[in-house]
């Protein structure tokens, strides 16, 4: 029983602010509160369900491994999945039961493949048009698109 969380990490720089034309500026800490609930709510569930949660890395970067061990100190039920191989995130998607991804194109694609896959939405506060879902069309923000 697999769950992959398909990582977005991105290496940041501490004080500096994201700028995009539909929204105010919002810092990397700011942005990266929906990666964090989700992915300790994620652990939190497959502790008491006992299953497996793995992180599908996004990069080689050892930055990665260290921000998901400082998030998920405490939990006993993840993995890290670097990306040793060209196809190795889609290695691992084959192997799940559930693929969960907040912006990931990998997370389009296994849901193209007929995996089971679930979208979180990024921070709806942000109020940015390219962080909805399948932008830039527009789909129902609830339910089956």
């Amino acid at each position: 029983n697999i769950i992959v969380f398909i990582s977005q990490f991105c290496p940041s720089v501490k004080g500096i602010e994201l700028l995009s034309k539909d929204s105010p500026l919002i810092t990397w800490n700011f942005f990266w509160q929906t990666d964090i609930r989700v992915i300790k709510y994620l652990a939190n569930w497959c502790d008491i369900n006992n299953k497996q949660l793995y992180i599908a890395a996004r990069t080689n970067d050892a930055k990665e491994y260290d921000f998901y061990n400082d998030v998920l100190k405490g939990y006993k039920c993840w993995r890290f999945y670097s990306r040793k191989t060209r196809t190795g995130s889609y290695d691992l998607i084959e192997k799940a039961n559930t693929i969960v991804s907040i912006d990931s194109t990998l997370g389009l694609e296994a849901l193209a493949r007929g995996f089971r896959v679930a979208f979180i939405s990024r921070k709806p506060e942000f109020k940015l048009n390219s962080a909805s879902f399948g932008w830039p069309y527009k789909f129902k923000n609830e339910g089956f698109f």
